[in-house]
């Protein structure tokens, strides 16, 4: 058996790769594919990426999606331990064999296949939740704040890059991936936070609201800016605004490397709830080091 590999995928089979990540989700207790996974299923072809698919009785039973040489694997849960998975790394791995695996949630199916195909794990992402009533100190007020404007799209893409410009999934973020969130269903200008020193932006905090739970999307602060309080300050209001809303959790991803934005968040009330891991082959990492 192979697997189906293409650029982009119908709106029937983007409705099935979702309701498989759904079967996975209520098996392993979190959802398989993050957000740009997620997003890719509608984008119209992009040579940039593959879209991996296995079929059985025309039910997609097992799906990857590859950019960048990462992946993100979902078996179906009455499907798994009979290959499928291992056919979808072995795709993923004839288009680059330095390919690098996401495993959402830490799970243990996750970990056992990874261990079997001697995958090991190289970056964490860590998942913070803080819950009302959230600790609100008296921060720096030096950065004037506002909420986005349309007029402010230039100025925040070329910040964005600025402040990830080591970041391995947002530093080649353009115009059209901040377009491709504005159009999500969550999205609220009114939510997107801008911090300016006199005329220029130097600082942005990106929010989500989901049902009840509030997240800190994104905190981007101009280098140049670091270290004096511009952060807690975003991040200060940010909780202000989601206490207004009646929001009572609130939740946020941070690199397990990023020292600095951990002690930031824990002395605001944030504490780890899970991890998101990537894994490399073992030859790999030894190659590497």
């Amino acid at each position: 058996m192979d697997c189906d590999r293409r650029h982009s995928l119908s709106a029937a089979d983007a409705q099935d790769v979702i309701a498989l990540a759904h079967k996975a989700e209520r098996t392993d207790g979190v959802f398989p594919l993050n957000e740009q996974a997620v997003l890719a299923l509608s984008q119209q072809e992009n040579e940039d990426q593959y879209h991996l698919i296995i079929r059985r009785s025309g039910n997609l039973t097992a799906y990857a999606w590859w950019k960048d040489a990462s992946a993100q694997i979902v078996v179906d849960p009455a499907y798994r331990r009979q290959g499928l998975g291992s056919i979808l790394l072995d795709c993923v791995t004839q288009i680059d064999p330095d390919t690098e695996l996401w495993s959402f949630g830490d799970c243990d199916a996750a970990r056992g296949f990874c261990a079997k195909h001697r995958y090991e794990q190289v970056r964490a992402l860590l998942i913070l939740e803080a819950h009302a009533p959230f600790p609100i100190k008296a921060a720096s007020t030096q950065f004037t704040i506002t909420t986005f404007r349309d007029d402010d799209l230039d100025d925040l893409v070329a910040l964005h890059s600025k402040a990830f410009s080591h970041h391995p999934e947002q530093a080649s973020w353009t115009k059209d991936d901040f377009r491709r969130r504005f159009d999500s269903d969550w999205f609220d200008p009114h939510g997107l936070f801008i911090a300016w020193h006199s005329q220029t932006m130097v600082g942005f905090l990106w929010t989500k609201q989901l049902n009840d739970t509030g997240e800190i999307y994104i905190l981007g602060v101009d280098p140049a800016r670091e270290g004096a309080g511009l952060g807690r300050q975003l991040l200060e209001h940010s909780l202000k605004y989601f206490q207004q809303r009646g929001i009572n959790s609130v939740r946020l991803w941070v690199d397990q490397a990023e020292t600095r934005a951990q002690i930031l968040y824990q002395s605001s009330g944030f504490s780890l709830v899970r991890k998101d891991l990537r894994y490399r082959y073992v030859d790999k990492i030894e190659e590497l080091g």
